[in-house]
C-alpha cells in the first residue's frame, strides 16, 4: 500500500478488502499522514498489521522538516503567485497541524524512524527494493508502468548493483541481469477475490 494520505476511512476500506486475501506481509511505500484528517488513526491501524514494514514518502518528510514540493518549495518560490502563495500556506497550515496532532499522540517518533526504502531477500539471491518514488528519491519522476527503458535505467542508476525487484506504489519492476524490456500485467493472488485489473506492472529490464 502506499499514499494513504492521513485518510484512515479509505484505509479501512482496504483492509476490509484484504480480510480474505490471506496477508502475512504488509509494505507501506510512503505518504502516510500528510493532507488527511486522522494522521494518528492512520498509524494507529497500520503498526498492527502483520508483518508490517513502512517507508517514509515525500509528504512524511514534509512533516518531519517542513519542507514543501517545488514549484512553492520556499516562501520566496510562491511570492510571484497569489496561488502559488495560497497553496504554500495550505500545505504549512497541514503540516504543522499533522505534526502537533503526532506530537500530542506520541507518534511522531514512528516517522522519524522510518526509512527510506525497505528490501526483502528473494530466492536466487535476488531481492525485492521498495521505495516511494525510485531508488534515492522519494519525490520526483518516479517509477511507472509503461516508462522507456533509458528513463528506467536513469532512475535505478542509484540501485545497488544487484539483480533486484523495484516496488514503487505504481508498479512492481524486476531488473535481471538479463532481459529485453518486455512488460507484463500481473496481479498478486488472494484467494477467492473478485478479479481485478493490476495496479502494477512487471518488467524486465537490462541491469
Amino acid at each position: 500500500m502506499a499514499d494513504i494520505h492521513g485518510n484512515d476511512v479509505a484505509l479501512r476500506a482496504v483492509l476490509d478488502d484484504a480480510a480474505g486475501c490471506q496477508v502475512d506481509r504488509w509494505w507501506v511505500l510512503g505518504d502516510l499522514v500528510l493532507l488527511g484528517p486522522r494522521p494518528a488513526e492512520v498509524l494507529g491501524l497500520l503498526r498492527l498489521l502483520p508483518g508490517i514494514e513502512m517507508l517514509r514518502g515525500n509528504t512524511d518528510r514534509y512533516v518531519l522538516t517542513g519542507e514543501q514540493p517545488a514549484p512553492h518549495a520556499t516562501a520566496a518560490d510562491a511570492a510571484g503567485s497569489v496561488e502559488l502563495v495560497e497553496r504554500y500556506g495550505l500545505m504549512a497550515a497541514g503540516i504543522g497541524w499533522t505534526r502537533g496532532v503526532l506530537c500530542q499522540a506520541g507518534l511522531l517518533d514512528v516517522l522519524v524512524s522510518l526509512p527510506s526504502e525497505l528490501s526483502l531477500p528473494l530466492p536466487g539471491g535476488t531481492r525485492m527494493l521498495g521505495v516511494h518514488a525510485s531508488p534515492g528519491a522519494d519525490d520526483g519522476p518516479g517509477i511507472r508502468p509503461g516508462l522507456p527503458d533509458e528513463q528506467l535505467s536513469r532512475l535505478l542508476a542509484d540501485a545497488p548493483p544487484v539483480s533486484s525487484s523495484a516496488v514503487t506504489p505504481t508498479s512492481l519492476l524486476t531488473a535481471a541481469s538479463t532481459g529485453s524490456g518486455r512488460s507484463t500485467r500481473a496481479a498478486p493472488e488472494c484467494q477467492n477475490a473478485p478479479a481485478r485489473p493490476a495496479g502494477f506492472s512487471l518488467r524486465s529490464v537490462t541491469a
